[in-house]
């Protein structure tokens, strides 16, 4: 007899998850090869972060995002340096990312992605065929649920409804993967069954052993 599945949905995040990123605003500068230091200064920090909500939300477009950022960067950048970190910023999937998603699939039990992006961001990991091989995991997950077509950034509640809407499930039947740890609060809120991953700690090993101990995959994987 085939037990009960204890989750309908698995819900990834993909920076830091599925997908590697920079540490940081400096290691994509050094990624893209850009010259010279990049600001020492909080306030371009802040003001550039607050772009990038921006950006997340749809309100921005990538393009209009890196003329922005040159801006307020006290003239270290032009458009064209913020344009090149911005494509540096994903280095691709985490080695072992296809063996989680093949698990779960094997068990019968959908995928989705909820994840903080903008359009440009989007297409390079999900449409563009140029980037394929660079992310072929991510390409076989079932629902997708990126920002920037919300309108919305977790941590906000609203971003969390809309998934269990378009589901039709209630947040008890949702398993969800991220490595921010207010994103998980948000989620545990909701009701959905929030796992914190490390981004630094092999995050594939980490999601199969979870899925293992909540007998999502009944001992599938190296989690076991």
């Amino acid at each position: 007899m085939r037990l009960p599945k204890p989750y309908d949905l698995v819900v990834f995040d993909l920076s830091g998850v599925l997908v590697r990123v920079v540490d940081s605003w400096a290691d994509g500068h050094a990624r893209a090869g850009v010259e010279g230091e990049p600001p020492d200064d909080p306030r371009f920090e802040q003001r550039r972060i607050e772009l990038s909500e921006r950006r997340q939300r749809g309100e921005i477009g990538a393009e209009e995002y890196c003329h922005l950022v040159a801006d307020v960067s006290g003239g270290a950048y032009g458009p064209h340096e913020v344009a090149a970190i911005h494509r540096a910023w994903m280095i691709g999937e985490y080695p072992g990312v296809g063996e989680v998603i093949d698990a779960v699939h094997a068990a019968d039990v959908e995928t989705a992605i909820l994840t903080n992006t903008d359009a440009w961001h989007w297409h390079t990991q999900l449409v563009d065929e140029a980037e394929a091989d660079r992310y072929p995991s991510v390409r076989r997950i079932g629902r997708h649920f990126p920002s920037h077509v919300l309108g919305a950034v977790k941590p906000e509640r609203a971003v969390f409804d809309a998934v269990m809407e378009a589901a039709g499930l209630m947040g008890r039947r949702i398993l969800y993967f991220d490595d921010s740890a207010r994103h998980i609060d948000a989620s545990l809120d909701a009701g959905w069954a929030g796992v914190l991953i490390d981004p630094s700690g092999d995050p594939a090993r980490q999601m199969l052993f979870e899925l293992n101990r909540r007998m999502v995959t009944l001992g599938q994987g190296a989690g076991a």
